[in-house]
């Protein structure tokens, strides 16, 4: 068996002075270790809650998405804090603030992601621009107003609930629909229901309340007719969703009219619009347009295909308003 180990000592010999000073230089590093340690501890306690104490690390070219979720997660944390102090009151207060943060947050979210849609739409548009000595970043502004337009058309189609593909409206049936909504409608009834919309009528009154109970007990009658609709102050009445779909989808045409026009009176050939709507609008390479296209990729067709584009979104521009590049 090994022998215990003796505990060193100090041989050494100190004056009181030396002692005193070494006991003051241990003292002072065990101090600064406590110190470091307290840190740690806060450090790993603030951690807990997502983004509150990190302030240090948000860059100043933080996005809108990104600030508003520290501020969130900020608020948050205060609010925990003082419902855990019973400051209920101010905790309540807050609660307001947070919930108009929290729908700035949400708009933010959908507006960065109708961004990141768009750019990824316009990548490789993007990137023949880049590479392009003929088109320019005004060119891509004009392409991306151009894609709004239609996202907003085709939005609107969708909340028609008709689909743009199908028959002719001679083919089919035809379909009665709610002008604020879109939905689809019933099919007129008679009798009592003819008063309401739909069938509330039927709905209401077949769940009945017996007479006994309404006069012993009682009990209340489901109504009749449905309550009137009352008109909120200062709002006047709002463009139904089928107008607003027509003048998207006629505002999205006047602009594919004009592209194709403006390519047509410049002298170039038909292929160069479809190579144009295939680059632009369905996000393909120019090779791959070409390809599809079977036209041959020569560096001649190249710049007749890229001088095609900017005359197309010249006649755009025009139409949108936009002023012509410098």
């Amino acid at each position: 068996m090994p022998r215990a180990r003796k505990k060193p000592t100090l041989t050494v010999f100190m004056s009181e002075a030396g002692k005193a000073d070494l006991d003051a230089h241990v003292e002072a590093i065990r101090e600064a270790g406590a110190a470091a340690k307290a840190r740690r501890e806060r450090a790993a306690t603030a951690s807990d809650v997502p983004g509150a104490a990190r302030p240090r690390q948000q860059s100043a070219g933080a996005s809108p998405v990104q600030k508003l979720s520290g501020r969130l997660a900020k608020l948050d944390a205060k609010i925990a804090r003082l419902k855990a102090g019973g400051a209920y009151l101010e905790a309540d207060r807050l609660e307001g603030q947070r919930r108009e943060l929290a729908g700035r947050l949400r708009n933010a979210e959908a507006a960065e992601g109708r961004d990141r849609d768009r750019a990824a739409r316009q990548d490789r548009f993007r990137t023949l621009v880049e590479r392009s000595s003929i088109l320019t970043g005004w060119h891509v502004a004009v392409a991306d107003r151009w894609l709004e337009v239609l996202d907003h058309a085709a939005g609107a189609e969708l909340q028609t609930g008709r689909d743009p593909e199908q028959a002719s409206e001679g083919d089919a049936p035809e379909v009665r629909r709610d002008p604020v909504t879109g939905r689809r409608l019933p099919e007129p009834v008679s009798g009592p229901a003819m008063y309401v919309r739909g069938r509330s009528v039927l709905d209401r009154w077949g769940k009945a309340v017996p007479r006994s109970s309404v006069e012993l007990h009682g009990r209340k009658v489901p109504p009749t007719f449905d309550p009137k609709r009352r008109n909120v102050r200062g709002g006047g009445p709002s463009e139904a969703v089928p107008e607003r779909a027509l003048r998207l989808a006629r505002e999205a045409d006047q602009l594919g009219d004009a592209f194709a026009s403006a390519i047509l009176n410049a002298g170039h050939p038909v292929w160069c619009e479809a190579v144009a709507l295939r680059v632009i609008r369905s996000n393909e390479t120019l090779r791959g347009a070409f390809t599809a296209l079977g036209v041959a990729y020569w560096q001649k067709n190249q710049q007749r295909a890229q001088t095609a584009m900017a005359a197309g979104l010249s006649g755009v521009a025009e139409v949108l308003g936009m002023g012509a590049p410098r």
